[in-house]
């Protein structure tokens, strides 16, 4: 064991010198070859920078050269110097150039440039599938009757004129068309009668109105989005107006009003009969809210069960012809929602004005659910639009007492 330990010992001092060598020619060839590096980068680096500064300088003299072909081909510009400018005319210079930019920013009207109309905004747009927007916008006249018209008057705008139907659902047949249009003189069209300084929105009563579906989304939805922005002072300018949108007064009365009224105070009741607003709708809404019981027959005076006060009772008659579903689902069941208590007294088919027209063995006494199955147009023309009721009043005393027992 000691001796090959001994041998290995002497072959290995032996071959060291060799590895001497070869670690000091790696190192010096290292060396040379990173300064040749660095020389070929700085030369090359030294390269780039004067042929970029050629570059800019032959483009500098280039530029130069065009600027002075420019100078000698067209005329003179104002330069700045600090905040003002040499040309004396540059600001009458500039203006001009603005006016002749300039765009319309009011819709309908025009632009401020007089000579410039090519320019303005169309008054209207009539693109939309479903219904046609106009606004204009300064002296507007509006004229009625067969031929319903309205004009802008304004040197800014064009002449024009379009045809359009003031109706959510402009494609329906029998829509009243209403003439728009734009003149540039005062004299082109008739002077008004009547001067508001107030905006005005023009609306048709056609359509599909008289469901009180459509009534919603055709036209009251419609016409308060549209008149929201006005705060209220808005004017309505309606384009074939139906007589029930004014005048609910004319069906579904309560023939034997005194009778009732006696048995309401019979049964501990102060009644006051409230009709249409004498003075004003302020004084109105404040006379419902102090009220603890209202009764009414179906229709559209009952709206303004929005006025009582929480806790209150909404009693509806229901007329005669089985309209109990439509009744609740157009009163009875807001009236919940609004925290209101409901009560509802069908009218017998004696009660019922019909059975004077009609006779008992008619089908519209006879079998109201036949009369729905025929359609909507016999529902609504004689069980809404031409029924008075006269009410059994020993039949109604129940409901009143009942709310009598609410509000204790």
């Amino acid at each position: 064991m000691m001796r090959a330990e001994g041998k290995a010992a002497r072959s290995a001092n032996r071959s060291s010198p060799w590895k001497s060598s070869y670690v000091a020619y790696g190192l010096l060839l290292g060396s040379l070859l990173v300064l040749l590096y660095l020389m070929v980068s700085t030369q090359f680096s030294y390269s780039q920078k004067d042929d970029a500064g050629r570059g800019m300088e032959e483009f500098s003299r280039e530029q130069e050269e065009e600027e002075k072909a420019k100078a000698h081909t067209e005329p003179s510009t104002p330069r700045r110097q600090g905040n003002e400018m040499k040309s004396d005319n540059w600001e009458a210079k500039s203006q001009a150039k603005n006016e002749e930019t300039a765009e319309s920013k009011e819709f309908g009207g025009g632009t401020d440039d007089y000579n410039n109309v090519a320019n303005t905004k169309p008054i209207c747009d009539t693109s939309f599938g479903k219904y046609d927007i106009c606004e204009l916008a300064g002296d507007t006249r509006a004229q009625g009757g067969p031929g319903a018209t309205v004009t802008l008057v304004s040197p800014r705008a064009p002449p024009k004129e379009w045809q359009i139907k003031p109706y959510s659902r402009k494609y329906l047949d029998g829509l009243k068309a209403v003439t728009v249009k734009s003149v540039p003189n005062p004299g082109d069209v008739p002077q008004c009668t009547t001067q508001l300084n107030i905006p005005a929105m023009v609306i048709e009563l056609g359509g599909l109105t008289g469901n009180y579906w459509h009534d919603f989304t055709d036209v009251l939805v419609p016409l308060f989005i549209g008149a929201r922005r006005f705060n209220g002072e808005v004017q309505l300018l309606v384009v074939n107006l139906l007589p029930f949108w004014v005048d609910r007064t004319n069906s579904r009365k309560i023939l034997n009003l005194p009778e009732v009224i006696a048995a309401a105070e019979a049964a501990g009741f102060k009644v006051i009969v409230a009709g249409r607003p004498k003075a004003s709708y302020d004084e109105f809404t404040r006379e419902m809210n102090s009220f603890d019981v209202m009764v009414g027959v179906h229709g559209a005076g009952l709206t303004n069960c929005v006025y009582l006060p929480t806790g209150a009772v909404l009693l509806q008659i229901v007329p005669y012809g089985r309209l109990e579903e439509i009744a609740r689902t157009d009163f009875g069941d807001p009236a919940r929602d609004m925290g209101l208590r409901y009560i509802e007294y069908s009218v017998a088919a004696e009660e019922s004005s019909l059975m004077g027209v009609f006779g008992k063995e008619h089908p519209m006494i006879k079998d109201p659910a036949a009369i729905h199955l025929s359609g909507w147009g016999n529902v609504a023309e004689w069980y809404l639009g031409k029924q008075d009721v006269r009410i059994n009043v020993e039949r109604f005393r129940p409901s009143l007492l009942r709310a009598l027992e609410h509000l204790q």
